[in-house]
């Protein structure tokens, strides 16, 4: 065999290794009806029901029936495919559900190849197994986005990071009535960067775990919620453990039946913005570099409390305003009174309409 031929046939063993390196069975798009139930579009000719599957970052797939079997994982958004965003739609009357240690892996190659997950019209996802993974911006580069709208639309996990690794980046949406439920510990910024909204969806943390924004040193998370609930069942939620957590309670509810903890570690630092809704937890425990500020909504803590500020840097209306405290014998509801200077203006502005109403 000439020199040429075994170099030819090195290289393209490489690429296929590069292309290929999960050893999975590949999605190929081809036939433009773009969904998961269509032979001609996998590499082989035939559904998987085994092994992994790797779904290129330009390929769109639609699932709209039963997705069910021994596959073992799902990389969405890889290499073998050119850059973009790969799309994984799970529609009306779709379902994905494995058992065991099957993943789902939403940007799962470096570099300008990112994937999204749709989750609609009551579409499910499961990937409660022991081991069972949904990782949203998995490697570095990368961006994961998940997005879930709609009465019965729903996901489950075993354990869901958003910003898994150093480097990616992970986005949720949870709205309108879906629902996301994680069994171990929800990560919002495991190594990486992590984002979650709430707008009229409710994310449960139901196991005996915690809630994590920023997680490591490099870690960063953001938690905005509008409407809907978050409910932490029953462990403890770490707003900035070893990293930066950003939490905004503009609407709706976050509840918890264990501590707030703002910051932890030696640089880990909590911000907490209560603007809106309604914050519950047992206690809280923050760190010197950490804040909370609160103007609308309700903060109930457990036990009689007295002087909120006792706990650390906690502020209403960032330091111009005064607390209210409601003891009903468990718990305390702590809210903000609108800042004096405010109130002058309109008692004043209130006296003047008064004033020239009189007049006429």
């Amino acid at each position: 065999m000439s020199k040429k031929i075994t170099y030819l046939i090195c290289v393209l063993a490489m690429f296929g290794l590069t292309y290929n390196a999960y050893s999975a069975v590949q999605y190929w798009d081809t036939t433009g009806d773009h969904m998961w139930s269509t032979a001609g579009n996998w590499q082989n000719g035939a559904v998987p029901t085994t092994g992994s599957i790797i779904i290129g970052a330009s390929d769109q797939c639609v699932v709209n029936s039963a997705v069910t079997g021994s596959v073992a994982n799902i990389y969405a958004g890889h290499s073998y495919r050119p850059t973009g965003t790969c799309n994984l739609n799970i529609v009306a009357g779709g379902s994905i559900a494995f058992s065991g240690t099957s993943s789902v892996v939403l940007g799962s190659s470096s570099n300008g190849y990112n994937a999204t997950l749709n989750i609609t019209g009551g579409g499910t996802l499961n990937v409660s197994g022991s081991g069972g993974y949904l990782k949203v911006g998995d490697v570095s580069g990368s961006t994961g986005t998940l997005n879930m709208s709609g009465t019965n639309s729903y996901a489950i996990a075993n354990n869901c990071a958003l910003g898994y690794s150093s480097g990616g980046n992970g986005m949720a949406t949870i709205s309108d009535g879906a629902v996301l439920e994680v069994i171990g510990s929800p990560v919002i910024g495991r190594f990486g960067s992590g984002t979650m909204i709430v707008n009229g969806g409710t994310v449960i943390s139901q196991g005996w775990s915690q809630f994590f924004l920023g997680s490591t040193a490099t870690g960063s998370g953001t938690l905005t919620i509008n409407s809907g609930l978050v409910d932490v069942v029953w462990g403890p939620i770490w707003v900035g453990s070893l990293g930066a957590g950003i939490v905004n309670v503009n609407g709706g509810t976050l509840n918890t039946t264990g501590v707030l903890n703002l910051g932890g570690g030696t640089a880990g630092y909590g911000i907490v913005n209560l603007e809106g809704g309604s914050l519950n937890a047992s206690s809280i425990v923050m760190t010197s570099n950490s804040s909370m500020n609160i103007t609308e909504g309700t903060l109930k803590l457990t036990g009689e409390i007295t002087d909120i500020t006792n706990y650390g840097n906690i502020m209403a209306y960032s330091g111009d305003g005064t607390f209210n405290y409601d003891y009903d014998g468990t718990f305390t509801t702590i809210t903000a009174e609108i800042p004096e200077p405010a109130t002058i203006c309109l008692l004043g502005f209130g006296g003047m309409v008064f004033l020239r109403r009189f007049k006429k």
